[in-house]
């Protein structure tokens, strides 16, 4: 057993033996830590033996390297400490700290990246495009190596991330211009008409906007030298784009990884469709939830002639993103996946991050229709969409046109070039096995796409000075972050990772119905499936009515109260966990409502890990469920995590909270030396109390007291044989006489001698 005491001894200590961690694990850092214990650190490091046959040309790489590293969990102050001093021992440069303490971002040459690493990093060209690949399976110190999650910087060129913006048409006039009976591009402002977003700011009975809440940010995540200023000025400022009736938004760029600060000079790039892009991303999101803060945050352009970015340095920009207080994470971008094995590894962490802190996290289905190309029968579906802890949007074609009144008339049907299918990599989850989406889902086994989608085919954005129209799911991600952020802004409360109450929604709700929260979408296909009724591979399940969805949503979140009757127990020991069950919204207590209990470990070291215990009772009257829970005298971790669960298709909510594990859990009274700064001091005590006893132990002594070898007499001479013993008469014994003391200098003399 490690006592938390002799853990909190060092910085190198914590980090190669059992580093404390934050709250307990949700779904994905569970996920994070499975992958750890299947998967090699090689392939969490981006290695792949087939690298090195497939670069002809590979050669020593040379130049400044990148490199990302994630932990499958935040670790403490002194292990991340520790880890920061040994990759600087290492000669590598710390180029980002996260105050997370999840990931940390590095540089250095070559050469010395590959040492550190126990490697040689190769450079070459594959597929036309420079790439970089270790040489050899990476290493670290198996106790740091334990504890990491994925590497990402030490291969890139394989993976290309791309967000595929199709442009339409550029115009000059406003985006008002309709033409009578016609179709025409989508504005922000019909959007918000369409799928009632003005409703939803004025449901209370007062307009409400996302300047309200504590957390009221969007945080868009892309690369490229960011946007134009003028742009977004001139977009806000003209009541034609965003109406002067609304708050104007805050926009905080974040640049990372040495990526340009915005400039009005942006527009003219190499990469001008990068700056296109955040500039249509950051429109929006601003659009949809009126004075809302967008932090804008973009790493560095990659090599001609894709620019797409190195894994390390869009890992980066996510990171960033993760460690910011915002409502939604919106990513209008994709890359195929099982193209970067150590991609997922270090991405799933910071996506657990995200869920953790209430983040939702979405990202765009792409815009090739679910295909490789033109539909050539190659499936593909992209990453980070395809991840069950990512909310994946798809793309709508909405049409508006001008009734002989002039009244605006809408239709909406699936886009051909909507991204979708079915997941290669991931497990299909059991909040997608309902409605209409449990046979195709159940019968592929794996994750599926989309799973709600907006408004993608013909949409406006205002670029380098001028109105245009293009097409992508791009246009959709931000339309649903928005509406998180709005929804957040009127609840007070996150969102956070809300996909299976979506399914919930979407498998209640009848097709068809406009006035629903979310409305299916028929029509048209892409190159995977048809847009039909109920959940499909081309809408998922169709687009939002925001005031209905809001409700939908609310009336059946739960909170979940989790109490244990001990904070501290030892090895062997037990402990009581009571779980309240009661409605988000109306605060009243929810029975008859199943609830998944678990207590599990905090580290994969050791003989006994895992989970410990499970139990699903049904909650009473009183909305309570109880349970009891065991840890094994085997387990040599600090802390065991309890986790509350509700997924029915009625109710959803989540929890947990951290058990320590320590020989003090006997004396509950002296839990309190287990964090600093008492740990230290009774690790000190342990150290001076075996020090001390360590010298008396071993200090020189003098021979014991006794009779010295001179005081005893000579030994007598050899003496006849003695004939035998009478036997003494039975009966008792006479008294002895009082025996002579003996003499000062030696022992009695013996008697019965000849």
């Amino acid at each position: 057993m490690v006592l938390s005491v002799v853990c909190a001894a060092g910085p190198l200590l914590s980090l190669v033996g059992e580093p404390s961690r934050g709250p307990g694990p949700g779904p994905a850092v569970q996920e994070a830590q499975l992958g750890v214990e299947a998967g090699s650190f090689g392939s969490r490091a981006g290695y792949s033996p087939t690298y090195l046959a497939e670069v002809g040309d590979a050669l020593p790489a040379s130049g400044t390297v990148p490199v990302e590293v994630t932990f499958v969990s935040p670790l403490t102050v002194a292990a991340y400490d520790a880890a920061l001093a040994l990759f600087r021992a290492d000669g590598m440069r710390v180029t980002a700290t996260d105050p997370d303490r999840l990931s940390v971002g590095l540089a250095g040459a070559a050469a010395l990246v590959g040492t550190a690493f126990s490697t040689q990093l190769l450079a070459g060209t594959f597929r036309n495009s420079p790439v970089l690949f270790p040489a050899s399976p990476p290493s670290l110190p198996s106790g740091v190596e334990s504890e990491v999650a994925g590497v990402v910087g030490l291969s890139s060129g394989f993976a290309t991330f791309s967000f595929d913006l199709q442009p339409v048409q550029v115009r000059s006039a406003g985006p008002d211009t309709l033409s009578p009976a016609s179709s025409t591009e989508v504005t922000p402002a019909l959007a918000r008409q369409f799928y009632r977003f003005s409703p939803l700011y004025n449901l209370s009975g007062g307009y409400r906007n996302a300047t309200y809440p504590v957390r009221n940010s969007i945080a868009v995540v892309l690369w490229g030298d960011g946007y134009a200023p003028s742009d977004l000025e001139a977009f806000f400022s003209n009541p034609q784009y965003y109406p002067s009736v609304f708050p104007q938004p805050k926009i905080v760029p974040h640049p990372v990884d040495g990526a340009p600060e915005p400039a009005n000079g942006s527009v003219l790039s190499p990469d001008t469709r990068a700056v296109e892009e955040l500039t249509l991303d950051t429109e929006w999101a601003a659009s949809m939830a009126p004075g809302a803060t967008i932090d804008v945050v973009y790493g560095p352009d990659g090599s001609a002639p894709s620019y797409s970015p190195s894994n390390a340095e869009l890992t980066a920009a996510l990171s960033e993103a993760a460690s910011l207080n915002v409502s939604a994470i919106s990513m209008s971008f994709g890359t195929t996946e099982s193209t970067d094995s150590g991609l997922v590894s270090a991405w799933t962490p910071l996506l657990a991050e995200a869920q953790s802190k209430g983040i939702t996290v979405l990202a765009a289905t792409g815009d090739a229709g679910g295909d490789t190309t033109a539909c050539s029968g190659t499936p593909a579906p992209e990453y980070p969409a395809s991840s069950p802890e990512v909310v994946a949007v798809g793309g709508t074609s909405l049409s508006v046109n001008r009734g002989v009144l002039g009244q605006l008339q809408f239709s909406e049907s699936g886009w051909n070039d909507s991204g979708g299918g079915f997941s290669t990599q991931f497990a299909a989850p059991l909040w997608q096995e309902v409605g209409s989406a449990a046979g195709p889902v159940e019968a592929s086994g794996y994750r599926g796409m989309p799973d709600v989608s907006a408004s993608a085919a013909d949409d406006f954005l205002y670029f380098n000075g001028t109105g245009m129209a293009a097409a992508g799911t791009s246009f959709a991600t931000p339309i649903w972050a928005g509406l998180v952020a709005d929804i957040d802004a009127k609840w007070g409360q996150s969102l956070g990772f809300f996909t299976p109450n979506l399914y919930r929604i979407g498998a209640e709700e009848p097709m068809g119905t406009i006035g629903i929260g979310l409305a299916d979408v028929t029509g048209n296909a892409n190159c995977v499936a048809s847009a039909g009724t109920g959940w499909d591979e081309v809408t998922g399940w169709g687009s939002p009515r925001a005031d209905v969805l809001y409700e939908d949503l609310l009336g059946t979140f739960v909170n979940i109260t989790l109490v244990v009757d001990r904070t501290t127990i030892p090895p062997g020991g037990s402990v009581g966990v009571q779980a309240v069950i009661t409605n988000r919204t109306t605060g009243s207590l929810i029975a008859s409502v199943v609830v998944d209990l678990s207590f599990s470990a905090d580290t994969n070291l050791g003989p006994c890990t895992g989970t410990f215990g499970a139990a699903t009772p049904t909650t009473d009257a009183y909305g309570q469920v109880s349970a009891r829970f065991s840890v094994p005298f085997c387990y040599l971790g600090e802390h065991a995590f309890v986790n509350a669960s509700v997924t029915t298709t009625q109710y959803y909510g989540t929890t947990g909270l951290r058990v320590a594990v320590n020989l003090l859990g006997f004396v509950p009274a002296l839990s309190f030396l287990e964090e600093p700064p008492w740990a230290y001091v009774g690790y000190s005590v342990i150290v001076g109390a075996a020090a001390v006893g360590g010298a008396w132990i071993g200090r020189p002594r003098e021979p014991p007291a006794g009779p010295s070898r001179a005081a005893l007499p000579p030994p007598s001479p050899p003496s006849a044989p003695v004939p035998p013993a009478t036997p003494p008469p039975r009966g008792p014994t006479p008294s002895a006489p009082p025996s002579t003391p003996p003499s000062p200098s030696g022992p009695p003399p013996p008697t019965g001698s000849p």
